[in-house]
Order: structure tokens, then C-alpha cells, then sequence
């Protein structure tokens, strides 16, 4: 069921963010509860929080940017993760197709996410959906623990 988050959600999607399958391809390091609160308040006003839930669980979360006035035709997805436990079993696909379909809905024309490109799984799941890397940004991402950079790339589907 694909529903909008809350506060209420923090519980549940704290282990999801911070898991090590998923946090390195997040914009923030892995944190204690307490620190990570503050950050996810700040999460929630940037954009509007989606989540997916199965039988009850948590299976995917993001946050959606929508932008304004020319470029109100354009949403931003941000912070996408999937539950260690429930990812390769279709969830991620079903929560963004129904996430595009609303956001067509809504009158969106264009959405957008950046994704690091050393993350090959997620840059083939984007394709599968009908994403396109559009550009790189060199030198875009660092982790605490890696003495390099990451590029970025943009990807987009355009919705008719």
C-alpha cells in the first residue's frame, strides 16, 4: 500500500536508512537514533514522504520534491530505499510504478533522481522502469569511509 509518511515513521525506517546494504548510497552516514532524529525532521520538510508498506512492514520509502512556478511539472525522488529484507522481490518496482502513476496523475511530466555510479543495481532497476541516465556529476559524492569521490549520474522518465 502506497501511502504518505509521517513522524510516525521514523521507528521504522531509521533501521531501513541505516542498514549497510542501503546507507552508502544515501546522502548521510550512519548515525545513532538521536542524531539521525534531528536529520530526518529535516527530511520531511524538504519534500513529501512516501512509503510503501507490505503485510504491515515497511518494504520501500522516498521522499518527493515537487518543484515550482516554470518547473512545476517536475518532481525530484530522493532518499529511495528499500528494506534489506524485502528488496528482489518486485516491492521497489510496484511502490515506484504506483508512486510515477500518482505522480502523472497529479499532472507531473518529468521525474528525476540522482543515483551514484558505483551502484549498478540501482542504476539497472531506474532502466527497467524506463529511466535515463541523462548526465554525470564528476566528483559529486563521498563517503566518510573511502578516500575518493563518486560520480553521479541524472536520470529521468518522462511521463506523457
Amino acid at each position: 500500500m502506497l501511502r504518505h509518511g509521517t513522524h510516525d515513521d521514523f521507528d521504522h525506517l531509521y533501521p531501513i536508512y541505516m542498514a549497510e546494504t542501503v546507507n552508502p548510497y544515501l546522502s548521510f552516514e550512519i548515525m545513532s537514533v538521536e542524531e539521525f532524529r534531528p536529520l530526518f525532521g529535516e527530511l520531511l520538510k524538504s519534500g513529501q514522504l512516501y512509503v510503501y508498506e507490505v503485510d504491515g512492514m515497511v518494504a520501500a520509502t522516498c521522499i518527493v520534491t515537487r518543484q515550482e512556478r516554470r518547473c512545476s511539472h517536475n518532481a525530484q525522488l530522493g532518499t529511495l530505499a528499500t528494506n534489506p529484507t524485502m528488496q528482489r522481490k518486485g516491492f521497489g518496482t510496484s511502490f515506484l510504478s504506483q508512486l510515477i502513476k500518482l505522480l502523472q496523475n497529479e499532472g507531473i511530466k518529468r521525474v528525476e533522481l540522482c543515483v551514484e555510479c558505483d551502484n549498478l543495481a540501482a542504476i539497472h532497476f531506474y532502466e527497467k522502469l524506463g529511466f535515463q541516465i541523462e548526465g554525470t556529476m564528476k566528483k559529486y559524492f563521498k563517503r566518510r569511509d573511502q578516500n575518493h569521490y563518486v560520480d553521479e549520474h541524472i536520470m529521468a522518465i518522462l511521463l506523457h
